[in-house]
Formats: structure tokens, C-alpha cells, sequence
């Protein structure tokens, strides 16, 4: 969703009104993958700025162990801003330029690399750009879908079911003639109300009552 829907203090319909935008992040399947991708972020980050000169290493990056350490502060910069932001997905596209980044690196450093360590490393990061790019479609998805229901809600919100009004509309079926078909039929209908005492009648019997001889012999 997207908008709740609440009646105005006169009564005159009803008033679109939006949840919060962090509750709908929150709630929705892709905001919950993006705060995943959030906390990796702020691990990877971690380990980037622990262990920067190994890693350079591994990847034929010597000389480069301050260019890891930055990319690990970049990393645990977009995961704070995945989890704290209302609205996650520019700093999931953060995460897919980021990738973007670490894969030409990766690749700078391919003649000095190991083979192991190139191709860990390089399917790590391709691995992880697939996870970004279906989050970030994800949750493209799900802001669009709660934008339409918000038109809808807006464009529904001055419906009503009296378009000409409720005293306009009173009496509006006095003369409609009900189908024979959709009418109570005779043996179902309710008994007569009860007289209030007319001649020859007990006190407060219906008609019919008064009338009766079996219940007249048992009133005796």
C-alpha cells in the first residue's frame, strides 16, 4: 500500500491519508532485502578498513591499501544511509555504482592478482551487483505500485454514494413497484401488531388472537 483511507470529521466521505514513508519501506519484501544489503555493506566496509593491505595483496593492489580503506568507508557510509533513509533506493543505486567501481578496479589489478584471489574476489563482487540490481528493481516496483494506489485513493477520496446529495436522494424509490418475484412471500410476512383493545377483544391481543377459539377456551 500505500494510503489508508479515513473518514472526515463531518462525515462527508472519505480522506486519503498516507503512512509514513519509512513504516511502508519497512513492511515491503524489497525494504526488507535492502536492510540486508545495508548491514553487509557496513561488514564489508569493516573488513576493508581491517585488513586493507592483505586484501590489496590478494588482488595485485599493492600500493592501493588507502584506496581499499576508502572504499570500505564508502561502504559502511551507504549501509548507515540504507538503514536510516525513508526512501532506500537512491542509496541502493549508491551500492550499484559503487559495484560498478569496485569491478574496474578489480580488473586495474588483474595482471598482479592471484588467480585464486582474482576470481574469488570477482565473483564475490558480480554476485553482489546481482543482489543490488534485483533489490533495486524491487523496490522501484513497490514505489510505483503504492504511488497508484495513492492516485487512486486521492481520485476516489470525493466519491460518494448520493451524487445528488442525501436529502436530494430521500423518498428517490417511494414509487419504484417491487417485483413479485423478489417480494416476501404471503406465509413468510410478520403477524398484524397488536390492537390496544378494541370491543370484544382482550387486552393488548393481536386481531387474530382475539379471534381464535382454542386460545379463547385457554384464556377461559
Amino acid at each position: 500500500m500505500s494510503a489508508t483511507a479515513t473518514r472526515d470529521r463531518k462525515g462527508n466521505g472519505m480522506r486519503s491519508r498516507s503512512a509514513h514513508p519509512r513504516r511502508l519501506v519497512a513492511r515491503g519484501s524489497a525494504g526488507r532485502m535492502a536492510g540486508g544489503l545495508g548491514w553487509f555493506s557496513i561488514g564489508l566496509g569493516v573488513a576493508e578498513i581491517a585488513a586493507a593491505r592483505p586484501i590489496a595483496r590478494a588482488l595485485g593492489l599493492r600500493g592501493a591499501e588507502a584506496l581499499i580503506r576508502a572504499y570500505g568507508v564508502r561502504e559502511i557510509v551507504t549501509g548507515l544511509g540504507i538503514l536510516g533513509a525513508t526512501d532506500r533506493r537512491p542509496w541502493i543505486r549508491g551500492r550499484v555504482a559503487g559495484d560498478a567501481l569496485d569491478l574496474v578496479t578489480l580488473l586495474a589489478g588483474a595482471p598482479r592478482a592471484s588467480v585464486a584471489g582474482f576470481v574469488t574476489a570477482l565473483g564475490s563482487v558480480a554476485t553482489v551487483t546481482l543482489f543490488d540490481l534485483v533489490c533495486a528493481e524491487a523496490l522501484r516496483t513497490e514505489e510505483s505500485d503504492r504511488a497508484g494506489s495513492r492516485r487512486a485513493a486521492r481520485a476516489n477520496a470525493s466519491r460518494t454514494a448520493f451524487p445528488r446529495g442525501v436529502e436530494a436522494s430521500r423518498g428517490i424509490a417511494r414509487d419504484v413497484t417491487v417485483p413479485q418475484d423478489v417480494r416476501i412471500p404471503d406465509p413468510l410476512r410478520p403477524q398484524a401488531q397488536p390492537g390496544l383493545g378494541d370491543a370484544g377483544q382482550g387486552h393488548g391481543e393481536p386481531r387474530e388472537a382475539a379471534n381464535d377459539p382454542l386460545r379463547s377456551s385457554h384464556s377461559a
